[in-house]
């Protein structure tokens, strides 16, 4: 990653917390849920590794992310960026259903994006306007670049 030429942001995975993981990922990048605005659009990364948080029903924070998508003059529209996606056996189950909610609950999310599951598809798994982005894994010597213009995305694979 040293070698890119282009800002980049990081959202935390399960395999960064093992060990001393988060106190090293709190380190190098900061906290585990963070948002931003570019162009009236919220980027908000969260923390969706219940698993290596022992499935306590704080993981992810659904309180923290219904903060982040209320509606303001700021942001017409918002991107979730996770690693691992709702309905995954590494997501809290007891936290699916407020998790979806808070999605829809403001009709801003443009779409939400992870790469738990390594491979590359766009999908809605609710069957409702919450589109899922999953980004391919290093291993296929692929990525994805998502363009975003007038409250709409494409997305394009390139290879390394």
């Amino acid at each position: 990653m040293l070698k890119l030429n282009i800002p980049y942001f990081v959202v935390v995975g399960n395999h960064d917390l093992v060990g001393n993981g988060l106190t090293a990922y709190n380190e190098m990048f900061g906290p585990l849920d963070f948002s931003f605005i570019y162009n009236k659009v919220k980027f908000i990364f969260l923390n969706t590794n219940s698993r290596e948080f022992l499935f306590n029903g704080k993981v992810p924070d659904i309180q923290w992310l219904d903060n982040q998508l209320k509606p303001s003059m700021e942001f017409t529209k918002a991107v979730v960026i996770f690693h691992v996606p709702p309905m995954h056996g590494d997501f809290d189950t007891s936290l699916d259903e407020s998790f979806h909610n808070t999605l829809i609950r403001y009709n801003n999310v443009l779409f939400t994006v992870h790469g738990h599951s390594h491979n590359f598809e766009i999908y809605k798994p609710y069957n409702d306007d919450i589109t899922c982005v999953n980004v391919y894994s290093i291993e296929y010597n692929k990525f994805n670049v998502i363009k975003i213009s007038n409250d709409q995305f494409e997305v394009t694979t390139l290879d390394f």
